[in-house]
């Protein structure tokens, strides 16, 4: 596989799809929750698909993501690197399928009441994306996290919530079709953290 950073790779494939962008992932005893609510699904429903390999919650895609070139990624690490925030809780208790053309759309997780503290730390890394040219308007993405991709459509279905505390965020690069995150960077979120 070529570096993230090789030149020569970068040029000769200019189509490329290199898909960068900024996710928080549950911790561990998270995950099994989402495993849990997953197979409680397709037991109830008959869903055929499988759960997705890598549960996170994207915050937004920095950059164009056809050609990844090195000024973007640089840009994209100096937002992160910008950022000061403090851990905060995400609630999620509502499973249903977003609205999409593919045959086999995605059945998401998400918040009856609005997540504000994920939407505040979203507007505020997306202020540094701006200020670091990482962006050239504020982003503006749905909180969901997909738990899987089914011909079967479902909801908006009422589950118990499944709760965790962000710590961290990352920078990641996806390697589409083969299920593969690759991390970039990783920030710790501080109880001392300031507004940017």
């Amino acid at each position: 596989m070529p570096s993230l950073f090789d030149d020569d790779a970068i040029d000769a494939t200019p189509t490329l799809a290199w898909p960068l962008f900024f996710a928080l992932y549950p911790d561990a005893e998270t995950v099994e929750c989402l495993e849990r609510l997953f197979e409680d699904l397709r037991k109830r429903f008959g869903l055929n698909g499988s759960a997705v390999q890598n549960f996170h919650m994207t915050l937004f895609q920095p950059g164009p993501q056809s050609r990844l070139m090195r000024d973007e990624v640089a840009a994209a690490l100096e937002a992160g690197d910008r950022l000061r925030a403090a851990p905060f809780e995400v609630l999620l208790d509502e499973v249903a399928t977003l609205p999409n053309t593919r045959p086999k759309p995605p059945i998401v997780l998400r918040a009856r009441n609005g997540l504000p503290a994920w939407l505040h730390f979203q507007q505020r890394l997306g202020r540094a994306a701006v200020e670091a040219g990482a962006v050239r308007t504020m982003p503006r993405y749905a909180p969901h996290l997909t738990l899987a991709y089914d011909k079967h459509r479902l909801g908006p279905i009422e589950v118990e919530p499944i709760r965790w505390t962000v710590r961290s965020f990352a920078l990641v690069r996806s390697h589409a079709g083969e299920g593969v995150h690759e991390p970039l960077r990783q920030w710790d979120l501080h109880n001392a953290g300031g507004e940017l």
